[in-house]
């Protein structure tokens, strides 16, 4: 499993099910006052059914992906009829980015897989008049605000704010609408604050909101790519059905018409993508990927209304579409051949990086032959669409898309998974057994406690880092570190390199006995 999010929810579902602490997620056995444990829940529920392993993590999020598909089809049915609600699936299945969205762990997908149902049922409920969606509406947004925090309901809210806004307020809900929401939202709010209260006491639940109140101030607005850069990722992880939506804003760039649902996804789409283009986020995939259901949606507008005969590939798209596939072709299909050749040359500097990119190395070197069929697929299908076998074509295009993204995943992610974090995982997997403690200097400290099956420690002193390091162990210490921060222990005078790999160190610190440090003192 990958360090970052998806290593930490899994570490923080095995601690809640080692202390059966059920309320607050714990991560090195200190609770993290600033999460909220549902998503927790979801995994420990499953690692108690499937075992810990990285089956047991995903599955979740897998769920969750077929959930999103079932939503996307429910709108697209609901809303255009069930000939655009296929091609919508179609559109949202062939790019990259789903795919690699719902394979890691980790809430992103729960949580706009929620914030979409909430503003589908509002959506219909205030323009049906149908009070069990605008209850089911409150639910979401209770459910999506249990998952994320307050995001749950700010980022709807403030989609909500523009469409009403632009439409000149004509779809503002009344106050009846505005009740039956917010009976939906407290009935369940309600019903877990009293579920949380009958269990824990209110200092409990005090710390819990001042923290996540303090997260949603501080976290959000950090450290992401530039504007440019955020676009043109967004361009380019959702291809193709983003070529398809900005071919779309551009042939009906001028269509006034757009008042209902057309208007709310297409605010989704565009408010998402400037407002954090302008605020760059710390974690650009939460936010790029938010963007994923409308752009699909316009996709899929596009393709009906060309599969009608309703209009023509433009030059710009047909060339976009073919230089972009060849492109990406070509660097699947010889990236074997360039990371053979990658020791000898000067590219990358970093020292870390340059190690474990040159250690990366394909079983038969035959796997970039899915860049061909990549390539190979999608001139057929345009082939295809040129000849006026227009669904054939289409059928094509989905088809190759979706097999290749598959195969490119299965393929080139365990290489890249093993060479980054295959050192590491082998290293705690050989000292777990003995009596010691393992620990990463290094931002985020997970991997050994998951991999190394920690437990709570006996000795009140090992919750300080520094004292691994510094201090009186008790027994011996296990580190390892990246080359490149390596100044991160400077100053730690008793250590023994053990063991070099794939750009990371092993160090091992030795415990003195009674009299060594008796001595010392003296």
């Amino acid at each position: 499993m990958i360090e970052g999010v998806e290593l930490q929810t899994a570490e923080q579902a095995r601690e809640m099910l080692i202390t059966g602490e059920w309320w607050v997620p714990q991560l090195g056995f200190q609770y993290q006052w600033d999460q909220l444990p549902s998503y927790i829940w979801l995994l420990s529920a499953s690692i108690k059914l499937f075992g810990t392993n990285p089956f047991a993590i995903r599955i979740p999020n897998a769920m969750a992906g077929i959930l999103t598909l079932l939503l996307i089809y429910r709108m697209g049915r609901k809303m255009h009829g069930s000939y655009l609600a296929w091609l919508w699936v179609a559109s949202y299945l062939s790019s990259f980015l789903p795919h690699l969205f719902f394979r890691f762990a980790g809430p992103t997908p729960f949580n706009h897989l929620l914030i979409f149902a909430t503003l589908f049922t509002y959506y219909i409920g205030s323009e049906k008049k149908q009070d069990i969606m605008l209850f089911l509406s409150g639910n979401f947004i209770g459910i999506s605000i249990l998952l994320s925090g307050l995001e749950g309901f700010v980022i709807p809210s403030v989609i909500l704010i523009i469409f009403w806004t632009l439409n000149r307020f004509e779809y503002l809900p009344d106050n009846l609408t505005i009740l039956k929401v917010a009976l939906g939202l407290l009935s369940f709010l309600l019903f877990f604050l009293l579920l949380f209260l009958s269990k824990n006491d209110f200092e409990l639940l005090k710390n819990t909101i001042h923290h996540n109140l303090q997260y949603l101030g501080r976290n959000k607005i950090l450290n992401g790519p530039v504007p440019s850069t955020h676009l043109w990722l967004v361009l380019m992880t959702c291809f193709p059905m983003s070529y398809f939506s900005v071919a779309y804003f551009l042939a009906n760039f001028k269509e006034k018409r757009n008042k209902g649902f057309k208007k709310l996804m297409g605010i989704c789409s565009w408010t998402i993508l400037i407002l954090f283009a302008i605020f760059p986020a710390k974690n650009w995939l939460y936010f790029s990927s938010l963007s994923l259901i409308p752009l699909s949606y316009f996709s899929a507008l596009y393709l009906r209304k060309y599969l009608a005969g309703g209009l023509k590939f433009p030059a710009w798209l047909s060339s976009s579409i073919i230089i972009t596939v060849i492109v990406m072709g070509c660097l699947v299909f010889l990236s074997p051949f360039l990371l053979e050749q990658f020791s000898t040359w000067e590219i990358i500097k970093n020292d870390f990086w340059k190690e474990t990119i040159t250690h990366m190395r394909f079983p038969t070197g035959n796997e970039g032959i899915v860049g061909l069929f990549y390539i190979f697929g999608i001139m057929v299908a345009l082939l295809l669409i040129k000849k006026n076998q227009i669904t054939l074509g289409m059928e094509w295009l989905g088809f190759s898309a979706i097999l290749s993204i598959q195969f490119t995943i299965h393929l080139f992610l365990p290489i890249f998974e093993e060479a980054y974090q295959g050192p590491l995982t082998r290293f705690v997997g050989e000292m777990k057994d003995k009596n010691c403690y393992i620990i990463a200097r290094e931002k985020d400290e997970t991997l050994p406690y998951f991999y190394g099956n920690v437990m709570p420690y006996e000795n009140p002193r090992a919750k300080s880092k520094e004292w691994f390091l510094f201090g009186d162990i008790d027994k011996d210490v296990y580190l390892y570190i990246r080359k490149d921060h390596k100044y991160r222990i400077r100053g730690v005078r008793d250590l023994e390199l053990i063991h070099e790999e794939n750009g990371y160190l092993f160090y091992k610190r030795t415990a003195k006995s009674d009299r060594e440090i008796i001595q010392e003192e003296k």
